[in-house]
């Protein structure tokens, strides 16, 4: 059985944090998408013109929504950068799916620590506010 453990955190922020690392496949898939209706619908032999709201404006609105979107990701996977390459993929399976961190052979308080320095990496990365970020430094 699969364990949540972002919905039995105490914490709102903390869950959203939590909800926001599990969405990291969905914000690449949307990236991939975002970028491929970038490139068919733009025409290299117009300028953008902001002005009459033609097809280039909505080209520009993509291209922002991709940066802020590619900004997510960065600021995701810059957070499990930060934390031994041994216990990447399974902190990274205990967000994504859900997998208790019992199935591993890893020290789980060991596990739970780099968790928590992840969650707090992404407040840090996102620029949560800082009380937030004192209590998740207290925590680990």
């Amino acid at each position: 059985m699969k364990a949540n453990f972002c919905s039995r955190s105490k914490n709102l922020l903390e869950r959203e944090i939590c909800y926001f690392i599990k969405m990291l496949p969905n914000k690449k898939r949307y990236v991939r998408k975002l970028q491929s209706e970038i490139i068919n619908a733009s025409d290299p032999t117009q300028l953008p013109n902001r002005n009459r709201g033609q097809k280039n404006s909505i080209v520009e609105k993509k291209a922002l929504l991709l940066a802020e979107v590619e900004r997510d990701i960065k600021c995701i996977e810059d957070a499990f950068e930060k934390i031994p390459e041994e216990y990447r993929q399974i902190i990274y399976d205990n967000f994504m799916e859900g997998k208790s961190f019992k199935l591993f052979e890893a020290n789980e308080k060991t596990l739970y620590k780099y968790r928590k320095a992840v969650i707090l990496q992404v407040a840090l990365n996102k620029g949560y506010d800082m009380d937030f970020i004192e209590f998740l430094k207290n925590e680990i």
